[in-house]
């Protein structure tokens, strides 16, 4: 039996649901016949900043308890850009300008 196989790009790149996730471990030999909708509760997953982005959870995988692999569909994966974030303001320092730290100061 073979263990090692190896994987080419495009089969991660065409991987676009839980059912193709699925099928993708199957090819790999992982038992994917004990699929589950989980809930972040199932998993210990209280805070609130953690659970408002999960959409759906799933155990794709399970072998025999030992190695388990889940499936997170999140609502959004999209980071803010730059022009997204805050500003950020930066003290002035007297290696810059002098004069302009030395204006501010309270006499």
């Amino acid at each position: 039996m073979k263990l090692d196989r190896d994987i080419q790009h495009r089969e991660i790149q065409q991987i676009s649901s839980a059912d193709a996730m699925a099928a993708f471990f199957a090819g790999l030999g992982y038992n994917t016949e004990a699929r589950t909708v989980q809930t972040p509760g199932n998993l210990g997953i209280t805070a609130d900043g953690t659970l408002q982005p999960i959409h759906r959870i799933e155990l794709i995988a399970d072998q025999e308890g030992l190695l388990q692999v889940y499936l997170f569909e999140l609502k959004s994966v999209t980071v803010p850009t730059p022009a997204q974030r805050p500003p950020q303001h930066h003290a002035p320092t007297s290696r810059r300008n002098p004069r302009a730290v030395q204006g501010r100061r309270a006499l």
